[in-house]
C-alpha cells in the first residue's frame, strides 16, 4: 500500500510541476519489464502419455544434455530435481486398427522443443511407440522446462534451431497473422498448400524468402526452392501471374 500511495504521489507531483526529492525517487518501485516474447515451435508428431512439467536449471540441464546433438544422457532421470509423474490430461495410443507399435524393440529417446524465449527452452523427451497414416506416435517420459545458458544453447543447437522462429523480414515476424504479411510485402509470388489444415508456405522471389505458416507465421527462412523459382508445376503450388509488360 505504501509503494502504490507513493508511486501516485511522485506522479501527482511531477504532473503539477513540483520537484520530487532525489531520495522519494529512488524509493519509486522501478518500471514492470514486458514479459519475454515465446516462441511455440510445432513438432511433426503426435505426443501421448503426457507428463507434468519439471523446470530445471541450466547446470542439471546441462548434465542431461551433456552429449551434443540433442543426445540425451543414459542416467538423465537420476539427474532431475523431480520424478516425472502424469500430466492431468493424458492422450494415449490410439487402440483402433491399422496403429503400427514398437513393442518388441525399443526405440531410441529423442528430444524435441516445443518452445523457447530468450531465458528458458521447452523440451519434450519422448519415445517413438506407433504410427498410423501421417501420425507418428510418441511416448513422453519427460517434459522439461529448461533454463537457458551458452552451454545449454550449445548442447540443443539452439543457435540454429531457433533463427528461423526469431529473423524478421521487413517488420514481419513470428506471431504476425497472414493478412498483415499480404499487406507488408503484398501478394506471394507463389503458395504452397498441404492438407494440414492451417500449414502453408508462401514464397517472395523479391526478397528471396520462404514465409510458414501454421495458422499465423511460424518461420521465416532465406531463400526460395529452385523448381518453385522455376515455376515448375506441381497441383500443390498456386503461382502468382507475372506483372504484363507495359
Amino acid at each position: 500500500m505504501f509503494a502504490r500511495n507513493l508511486s501516485l504521489w511522485v506522479a501527482l507531483s511531477a504532473s503539477l510541476g513540483c520537484a520530487v526529492p532525489a531520495a522519494e525517487q529512488e524509493k519509486a518501485p522501478p518500471a514492470r519489464q514486458p514479459a519475454a516474447k515465446w516462441y511455440h515451435t510445432p513438432i511433426d508428431l503426435s505426443l501421448v502419455e503426457q507428463k507434468k512439467t519439471i523446470r530445471l536449471d541450466a547446470e542439471r540441464a546441462a548434465k542431461v544434455f551433456a552429449r551434443s546433438g540433442s543426445r540425451i544422457a543414459a542416467d538423465w532421470d537420476k539427474l532431475l530435481p523431480d520424478r516425472p509423474v502424469a500430466a492431468e490430461r493424458v492422450d494415449h495410443l490410439p487402440a483402433e486398427e491399422g496403429v503400427t507399435r514398437h513393442v518388441k524393440k525399443p526405440q531410441e529417446l529423442e528430444s524435441h522443443i516445443l518452445g523457447f524465449d530468450a531465458k528458458r527452452v521447452h523440451v519434450v523427451l519422448a519415445r517413438h511407440v506407433g504410427g498410423h497414416l501421417r501420425h507418428r506416435y510418441h511416448s513422453v517420459e519427460a517434459d522439461l522446462m529448461v533454463e537457458r545458458s551458452e552451454r545449454v544453447d550449445q548442447l540443443l543447437d539452439l543457435k540454429n534451431f531457433t533463427a528461423p522462429y526469431t529473423r524478421t523480414v521487413r517488420g514481419i515476424v513470428h506471431g504476425d497473422r497472414r493478412e498483415k504479411v499480404h499487406e507488408t510485402l503484398g501478394p506471394p509470388d507463389a503458395t504452397r498448400h498441404t492438407q494440414a489444415v492451417g500449414l502453408l508456405w508462401d514464397y517472395y522471389f523479391g526478397d528471396d524468402v520462404t514465409i510458414e505458416y501454421l495458422y499465423d507465421v511460424s518461420t521465416i527462412t532465406p531463400g526460395v526452392p529452385e523448381y518453385i523459382r522455376k515455376r515448375t508445376p506441381d497441383p500443390r503450388v498456386q503461382y502468382r501471374e507475372p506483372a504484363a509488360s507495359p
